[in-house]
């Protein structure tokens, strides 16, 4: 299929629903490694980083090199081939996305998309919240660049104020924070604020605040054995009590369960 037919199927599906991202991987694949060959499960984003490739999904090849994009879907015996004398690294970014058949390579703008990709790998090992928002934001910001590239500054400075969110979230939810405080510190007004931020991370901004204390107090609690009010009180609840109901809500457990599962750990 014509690459740029295939690339707008791809662009209309994310309009309708932002592809989920599963997994991000960085690969090193070497001359004298033999051809790995594998069958595919999930969609995915071939992005080259250095040397040289030819990557074949069934019958269909794709020479894979700095600058370009290779396309793969479910359900095609995947094969690697290094070519030349250099290693050949790649970061696979696999997706949940339509049913289709779509293989395609194209060339991509690589320095505008690396940032967010290496990114991407280090936030892959995380599980936290922050660490869960910031690869949802990272997600959009590549996809971004592959389907609106001529949308790319707008969409580049939305996505800075959102991460600039995260961060003043990040270093501030000790304080008492409420949207007013959230968007006068980006200069937009409560109904821009939850707008960008639900765009970019499918999450309510005081959601993402109330699910960041949570999870710093279950550290709290699970690792260093804080009573519940010193752990309400060091992520800015001065109500053990309301802590406490906001807490089981959020995860299903009371605090109090959390804490004596690490005292019990420790005997």
């Amino acid at each position: 299929m014509d690459a740029q037919i295939a690339l707008n199927i791809l662009k209309q599906a994310y309009r309708l629903s932002p592809f989920r991202v599963n997994n991000v991987i960085q690969f090193v694949k070497y001359p004298s490694d033999k051809p790995t060959s594998y069958q595919t499960i999930h969609g995915a984003f071939i992005f080259p980083l250095e040397g040289e490739a030819e990557i074949r999904f069934d019958n269909e090849c794709f020479l894979a090199k700095p600058g370009t994009m290779v396309h793969g879907c479910p359900e095609c015996q995947l094969t690697f081939r290094v070519l030349g004398e250099n290693p050949f690294t790649h970061i696979n970014l696999y997706y949940h996305q339509i049913s289709s058949n779509l293989l395609f390579s194209m060339p991509i703008d690589l320095p505008a998309v690396s940032p967010a990709l290496q990114n991407l790998v280090g936030a892959n090992d995380h599980a936290d919240i922050h660490s869960i928002l910031q690869k949802q934001l990272l997600s959009r910001q590549v996809f971004q660049n592959i389907f609106f590239d001529d949308e790319k500054d707008h969409s580049s400075k939305d996505y800075l104020i959102v991460k600039e969110l995260l961060d003043y979230i990040e270093n501030n939810y000790r304080s008492p924070l409420t949207m007013e405080d959230l968007a006068s510190h980006i200069g937009k007004s409560k109904s821009q604020l939850s707008y960008l931020f639900y765009k970019y991370t499918q999450c309510r901004p005081i959601d993402f605040l109330i699910d960041y204390r949570i999870n710093m107090a279950a550290k709290l609690l699970r690792d260093q054995g804080c009573t519940v009010t010193k752990a309400a009180d060091a992520v800015g609840y001065t109500d053990p009590l309301h802590f406490s109901r906001l807490f089981k809500k959020r995860t299903g457990y009371a605090p109090s369960q959390i804490q004596r599962k690490h005292i019990s750990d420790r005997k």
